[in-house]
């Protein structure tokens, strides 16, 4: 088992952008690759990992579920989380980490977790749950729709596509529902993912320097506010 002393609690870094969870998983990666730790070795269990880090047990549960969605490891009900063949790691390491970002997207899709119709994580959550910079996110979710599994709606997001054009078949006794099509624009949407030159005039010069509206717009709001002082005069 890897000795927990290699990773301290303050070596943790907690207001960073890397979530803890991905800290402690990418350690006990790199101690796999390393061969500190071999196949059939177990790795720490979810207790020893809350209690020798100080955090939550979804905390530590996410980091074997991380491990898992690398195939580094593998869980066995009951017994523990054990390191992965040699086979599995070496066929790992052989692939970048935007490859190991879309393979785990692959995995939550055939296995259900994401449905077909429904959104894949955004740039900005794969950016905070893999710990890794915006261009590596973006060939994640670009390979994943190469390779028809996604397809990319301008503002809305990337959505799983309909498991017939899949490459490969769903998981063994996973439950995939069909495609219903519906998209919620409230649910799928994350604003912060907008590229804010989407929505910037095409020319910043033409806009109001108080509003930040185009000045065509501001100008037809003002010409409608005016009044017809000839029109005034005959009322009066």
């Amino acid at each position: 088992m890897a000795d927990l002393d290699g990773l301290k609690e303050e070596d943790l870094v907690r207001d960073g952008p890397v979530p803890v969870y991905k800290q402690i998983s990418d350690w006990l990666a790199d101690k796999i690759s390393s061969g500190d730790l071999q196949p059939g070795d177990p790795v720490p269990s979810e207790a020893q990992l809350a209690r020798h880090y100080k955090i939550a047990r979804s905390t530590a549960r996410r980091v074997a579920e991380d491990l898992r969605d690398q195939d580094l490891v593998y869980t066995r009900q009951g017994q523990g989380t054990f390191v992965g063949p040699p086979d599995t790691i070496h066929k790992r390491r052989k692939l970048t980490k935007y490859q190991q970002i879309a393979e785990a997207i692959i995995e939550r899709i055939v296995t259900g977790k994401i449905q077909p119709g429904r959104p894949i994580p955004s740039e900005k959550m794969l950016i905070q749950e893999f710990g890794v910079a915006k261009a590596t996110a973006r060939q994640a979710v670009e390979q994943l729709a190469a390779e028809g599994w996604t397809n990319t709606v301008p503002q809305r997001g990337t959505f799983v596509l309909g498991p017939d054009g899949w490459p490969r078949p769903p998981a063994p006794g996973a439950i995939i529902q069909p495609d219903s099509g519906k998209r919620s624009a409230a649910d799928d949407t994350d604003p912060t993912d907008a590229d804010p030159a989407d929505t910037a005039p095409a020319n910043p010069a033409d806009a109001d320097p108080i509003t930040g509206e185009p000045a065509e717009a501001t100008s037809a709001a003002s010409n409608a506010e005016e009044v017809d002082p000839g029109k005034n005069n005959k009322e009066g």
